[in-house]
This record gives C-alpha cells, structure tokens and sequence, in this order.
C-alpha cells in the first residue's frame, strides 16, 4: 500500500470543498483508494497493483492540494521522476 500524508494550513471554509474535489479524482486502474482529513492532516492511500497509476492518481490530488495549500502551480517534485 502507497500512502501520503500532506499537512494543510487551516482551511476552514475551504476544507469540505478541497476534501469533496480530492475525492472525485478516480484512480485510472479502478485501484482502492482513499483520502481521510484529520485536523490539520490529509492522508492519501492507494491499494492496487499499478505504481503507475498510483503515480497518476498522486499527481492528481496535487495539482489539486499544491495550488490549496501553497499558493503556488502543481509542479511535480523531480524526485517523482527516478
């Protein structure tokens, strides 16, 4: 099982519309997945047989969450390229 935990400023008023648009990004291969909003935490859990389309589905939620909790653009972090 691939996880990822991302902590999130507080986002009161945005935080059931982030969770809602999180939870609508599919995995491509039909893979179980998960996201659990804790206070302050996010925590992301993929369970399949496909690391690329867990790399996908990663990369989904953060060109969602990075704009969210950053302000700033989805840019993949190089090392998800090794």
């Amino acid at each position: 099982m691939r996880h990822a935990a991302v902590q999130l400023p507080e986002l009161p008023q945005q935080a059931a519309t982030l969770l809602e648009a999180l939870r609508a990004i599919a995995s491509a291969d039909g893979a179980l997945h998960g996201i659990s909003a804790l206070p302050g935490l996010l925590v992301a859990r993929y369970l399949g047989d496909s690391s690329e389309a867990a790399r996908h589905w990663f990369a989904g939620l953060w060109a969602v969450l990075r704009p969210a909790c950053c302000g700033r653009p989805a840019i993949l972090p190089r090392i998800w390229n090794t």
